[in-house]
């Protein structure tokens, strides 16, 4: 009985609530996008894209105007006041998608801007982060094809990148204050750009930023983005070569359809060892030249496909620990399986070791067996 009645209760506030919030969404700004620029000055150019739905006796039109708010504001702790009083409307934060801020901005730190957004009220941290690379004066002229919100369009090529090519990190607020927070405090954020044709406009993710204690410190291209997902066990679709066998000159093209990254740890004579096991399966895509695909020719492609990732694996890691950048986490899992060396050396990253160990799996739908293409 006690279960029924708080059932009933349950469905009154629903049902009581759902009206108010009909109402309330006529005096709501919903915000969807928020972009950051700072001068030389330190003066804080702050723009707020939103939209306010319209309701009816039928429900909420999800469709409204589309609204820009422009603030100039060197004091920090009046950004969200100033933000506010621009429109009539209670601005809400609950739908706003991804908060991006130009290289001058980044290059000055992000983190007490952050705090200040993340504090206020209704704001969710499962937003994006990003770096923006076009003159953010822009925003209120851009014409995105099939879409009349930047922050939506923008939200749904990121996820469309990461998931078909993942060439980018998505990076929510969570994950930048995870990052930021603990080993080696570096951070990745895609860099966007808006790209103009006769067509329309659309947005381009250019590469991919590297921060450090919040702050930009230098980039980090998008190939070498792939082949990081796949050691870090992110990547969801990427494209992969092998040689042809058959031509040897030409290559086969393959896409990697899933990508599975188990990490061992181990700690000798002061070297922290990193190994990597990946276990990727593929799909035969084409190739240039002609190729008989036997048995020999296929395994003769899974092995070279491998060894070109191993390649990859061990470039991209030794580059970027001659820079000091910590792509793998390497600090952050030493302090966590470690911690009591770790007290003893806070930058392992330049006596750590990668090992890395590939084992390819080309899948047909068919039995290819002596098939030429």
């Amino acid at each position: 009985m006690k279960k029924f009645i708080l059932v009933l209760i349950v469905i009154f506030c629903f049902l009581v609530g759902v009206p108010t919030n009909y109402k309330d969404l006529d005096k709501m700004l919903l915000v969807t996008s928020i972009i950051i620029d700072v001068d030389d000055e330190g003066t804080y150019n702050i723009f707020v894209e939103g939209f306010a739905p319209t309701t009816s006796t039928s429900g909420i039109k999800q469709e409204g105007q589309r609204t820009i708010i422009n603030v100039k504001e060197k004091d920090t702790s009046e950004i969200i006041n100033r933000i506010s009083s621009q429109s009539n409307l209670t601005i809400n934060y609950t739908h706003n998608r991804v908060i991006l801020f130009t290289k001058k901005a980044a290059a000055e730190g992000i983190d007490d801007i952050m705090d200040l957004f993340v504090s206020a009220e209704e704001f969710v941290i499962r937003n994006y982060v990003g770096i923006w690379d076009s003159n953010p004066e822009t925003i209120d002229d851009i014409k995105l094809n099939g879409e009349k919100f930047f922050g939506l369009y923008l939200v749904a090529q990121l996820n469309n990148a990461h998931t078909m090519a993942s060439n980018n990190f998505n990076t929510t607020i969570r994950r930048l204050y995870n990052d930021s927070s603990i080993g080696s405090k570096i951070t990745v954020l895609p860099v966007i750009r808006t790209k103009r044709t006769n067509a329309g406009d659309s947005l381009e993710i250019k590469c991919n930023s590297i921060l450090k204690d919040f702050k930009y410190v230098g980039e980090i291209a998008s190939k070498d983005v792939v082949t990081t997902n796949m050691m870090m066990n992110e990547a969801k679709s990427a494209a992969i070569s092998a040689r042809n066998p058959d031509s040897t000159n030409n290559t086969v093209g393959l896409r990697m359809t899933k990508c599975k990254a188990k990490t061992y740890y181990d700690y000798k004579d002061g070297v922290f060892i990193i190994k990597k096991h990946l276990k990727v399966h593929a799909i035969y895509r084409g190739t240039q030249g002609k190729i008989k695909l036997t048995d020999e020719n296929i395994q003769q492609i899974q092995k070279d496909a491998e060894a070109n990732i191993n390649f990859s694996c061990y470039k991209i890691f030794n580059e970027y620990k001659e820079k000091n950048v910590d792509l793998i986490k390497a600090q952050e899992n030493f302090y966590r399986r470690f911690p009591a060396e770790s007290k003893k050396n806070n930058n392992i990253l330049k006596n750590t070791m990668l090992q890395v160990e590939t084992n390819v799996i080309i899948d047909f739908a068919s039995d290819p067996k002596n098939i030429t293409f």
